[in-house]
């Protein structure tokens, strides 16, 4: 997969309510209104990850490092479509690099 050139932010932490429950999580968005259970890797990507502008490919370093693993072909899949519809909840927003 060719590197990506978009940046990926997620929302800022003032717009989230988080609620940690049994077995999972879940967040309140509070400009949509909406509250949405999310998935570990989700929240890995909207509380730590994410904070910071980065590509897909720097996401999967981070999140690889984070678990002691590698970033492969698979995890980048695996967050190009988390973070896909991560965007569509208005959750992340991205940014193309100047």
């Amino acid at each position: 997969m060719p590197p990506s050139r978009v940046l990926w932010r997620a929302a800022s932490a003032a717009e989230f309510a988080w609620a940690h429950l049994d077995g999972g999580h879940a967040v309140h968005h509070r400009p949509s209104g909406l509250t949405h259970l999310v998935d570990a890797l989700m929240v890995a990507l909207l509380q730590d990850i994410l904070r910071e502008p980065r590509t897909l490919e720097d996401a999967a370093v981070q999140l690889a490092t984070a678990q002691q693993s590698t970033a492969d072909d698979a995890m980048l899949e695996r967050l190009a479509d988390v973070v896909g519809r991560l965007e569509a909840l208005g959750l992340v927003r991205r940014d193309t690099r100047v």
